[in-house]
């Protein structure tokens, strides 16, 4: 029975007819060829030839295994180095552009005072500074308040821990209070509504800073 081979075109003329096989067979042969382009007949005589060709067929399959594992691991490693050396080479621009931004920064603050020197405040930068003045208060009181709400939330824990705690046990343990259900009731309300003001003054931080970070863009 005849198989087909399949090989590079520039070698399908080199393949011609064995010595020990049948014209007429090897004429059908080609004739029934899928594609006489990179195609030619290899015949197999009986079951040894079958199995034969089915070894050949396996070693070949594990040969390009191989072979895709080794290009698989080539790009891995390429993969690999290319990921390290864009990441540090991504890490090192990112230093260098805060550290540019940083100085150009400073450059335009000493461009702008000396090219405003002898002028008085225009109003918008009278109202920049209260507002920046307000600003800075604010944060400083948050970090306080903020301090006094983790607190508040401390303590509310403990009493949610121990809430059938007595109160000769409570007060026998420092910074723990005794209060009631409405008394924990109205703490959780005063911590919610804390809350909600520290997501306020956060927002206005945030959109005070693009409106500053605007502003020095523009000059």
């Amino acid at each position: 029975h005849y198989f087909y081979n399949m090989v590079h075109p520039s070698e399908v003329n080199r393949y011609v007819k064995p010595p020990n096989d049948d014209e007429g067979l090897w004429r059908q042969a080609q004739k029934n060829n899928p594609d006489s382009s990179c195609m030619v007949p290899a015949i197999a005589i009986g079951f040894d030839g079958i199995k034969k060709r089915m070894a050949e067929q396996s070693k070949q399959t594990n040969a390009h295994e191989a072979k895709l594992k080794e290009l698989a691991d080539k790009v891995e490693k390429l993969r690999q180095k290319h990921l390290l050396e864009t990441t540090g080479k991504l890490e090192e621009y990112r230093r260098r552009h805060l550290s540019l931004a940083h100085r150009t920064l400073k450059i335009m603050k000493q461009v702008y005072i000396l090219r405003n020197r002898g002028y008085s405040i225009r109003p918008e930068e009278e109202t920049l500074k209260v507002r920046l003045e307000n600003l800075a208060t604010s944060l400083r009181k948050s970090s306080q308040f903020r301090g006094r709400v983790e607190e508040l939330w401390a303590h509310l824990q403990m009493i949610r821990d121990h809430p059938g705690a007595s109160c000769g046990e409570m007060n026998s343990q420092p910074g723990r209070y005794v209060v009631d259900e409405e008394g924990l009731q109205t703490i959780h309300k005063i911590l919610t509504e804390h809350q909600h003001g520290l997501s306020i003054l956060t927002d206005y931080v945030k959109k005070n800073s693009k409106e500053i970070e605007d502003m020095y863009r523009g000059y």
